[in-house]
């Protein structure tokens, strides 16, 4: 037994002695010309010129201009959401991802099953009952109770925060689906968000 752990102990140490050495990244800056070139080689996506961002500030600025551009839809809405409360913010999403579904547009919503597991089941129900396709990441399982190791992968969770409309508009930030967000930010009631 002594000889296995020697073993073990050898090969940690051996293992720990050889990590490759990180290189010094060079810089490469916004007015070089290798600057564009190295973005797209690194998110294997090519630049596009023309757009443009608009910075929205608290749940005040935001949501309005979510669900204008939602209910303005015309054939894709795809969206990725940590966190979807009840409210009646959620209540309005619901809605409006409804309405476009019955409209023809195609609506693609996933959801972290940790941090939705408060929205009311008759929102997704509506939705769902229009046609839109709802999905939840994560969700337990029963194997996962049988094979309690099996619940260790129930933590990595999803907190993407993503809005996709018509594959040109998009939204991201660290707001969640939920009344906590509305507002300036500036009470202790409401999130603060960019």
């Amino acid at each position: 037994m002594k000889r296995l752990n020697w073993l073990v102990a050898i090969v940690l140490l051996w293992g720990c002695a050889s990590v490759l050495k990180v290189h010094d990244v060079p810089e490469v800056r916004l007015d070089q010309a290798a600057f564009f070139p190295t973005i797209e080689a690194h998110t294997d996506a090519p630049i596009l010129a023309g757009n443009h961002i608009d910075v929205l500030l608290n749940g005040d600025e935001t949501f309005p201009v979510m669900l204008r551009e939602i209910k303005h839809a015309r054939s894709t809405i795809t969206m990725a959401q940590y966190l979807y409360e009840d409210g009646g913010v959620a209540h309005e999403f619901a809605e409006a991802f409804a309405d476009r579904c019955r409209a023809g547009v195609s609506v693609n919503i996933l959801l972290d099953h940790q941090g939705s597991q408060k929205v009311p089941s008759e929102i997704i129900s509506s939705m769902k009952d229009a046609g839109c396709h709802v999905e939840y990441f994560r969700r337990v399982k029963v194997e996962g109770i049988i094979f309690p190791w099996r619940l260790l992968r129930y933590n990595y969770r999803s907190h993407r925060r993503i809005l996709v409309i018509d594959g040109r508009v998009g939204f991201t930030g660290g707001y969640g689906i939920s009344d906590a967000w509305t507002g300036n930010g500036r009470t202790p009631k409401h999130w603060r968000d960019t």
